[in-house]
């Protein structure tokens, strides 16, 4: 193998295991046309495209993890899985299930992290590995959806079930979907009391810090568009 290709390998490698981690899906003028992905049970195959608005190469590599932050193997394939993407141009990635023994009743998550390194022209290539520059990583989830599910998206977002606990809330998601609440405002107030979204997974629970008494609450969760849903309302507690 070229000298230079395993040096840019080593260097995605690098990155992989401890890189920069993008939490949104555009940086440095490479961006992903999606920030979530929802693959349904009636899906053969999703796309997601890799797109480079930025004016240098970049060496990307694709995969389909567990867990956002480590390195075991996840249930897609993603194909291509390693690929140069030049200024301005674009790659459709496949995405693809590896496996066929999923939950029937409640959706499962997995993560798919796309990693960048930029690259340079051979002539221009550095002999000293240190003078390149580490690039960075977008980790995005994937959901597998069942294709029997016992209420919609939206009737699961209404139906998370808040109640007063010392010093906060408890939220618990009854429903069969992952729920990411990222706005929730006390009855009366503007401002969520929520520092950075919380993902509550089918069945689970959470616990919300609140320093002031509430009886009411509204919540926004993040849609399969990874964008803010309308605002949701209990009738107090």
């Amino acid at each position: 193998m070229n000298k230079r290709l395993k040096t840019r390998l080593l260097l995605l490698f690098l990155l992989m295991a401890g890189g920069a981690l993008c939490t949104v899906a555009s940086a440095q003028g490479v961006s992903l046309s999606r920030t979530r992905v929802v693959f349904s049970a009636t899906d053969k195959v999703k796309t997601l495209s890799v797109r480079n608005s930025s004016g240098q190469r970049y060496l990307i590599q694709a995969r389909s993890v567990a867990h956002a932050d480590d390195r075991l193997t996840g249930p897609f394939m993603l194909t291509p899985p390693l690929f140069l993407l030049a200024a301005g141009q674009q790659q459709i990635l496949k995405i693809i299930p590896a496996k066929s023994d999923w939950p029937g009743e409640k959706e499962s998550v997995s993560y798919l992290t796309v990693s960048a390194i930029p690259t340079q022209n051979e002539e221009h290539w550095p002999a000293d590995a240190s003078k390149l520059s580490l690039g960075f990583r977008f980790t995005i989830k994937i959901f597998y959806r069942p294709a029997h599910m016992a209420q919609t998206f939206e009737q699961a977002a209404a139906s998370l079930q808040f109640s007063r606990k010392d010093h906060g809330l408890l939220v618990i998601n009854p429903g069969g979907y992952f729920m990411t609440v990222a706005r929730l405002r006390p009855q009366g107030s503007s401002t969520s009391v929520l520092s950075k979204p919380i993902m509550i997974p089918p069945g689970g629970r959470a616990f919300i810090p609140a320093n002031k008494k509430i009886t009411k609450v509204s919540w926004r969760v993040i849609n399969d568009y990874g964008v803010l849903s309308q605002y949701y309302h209990n009738e107090g507690f």
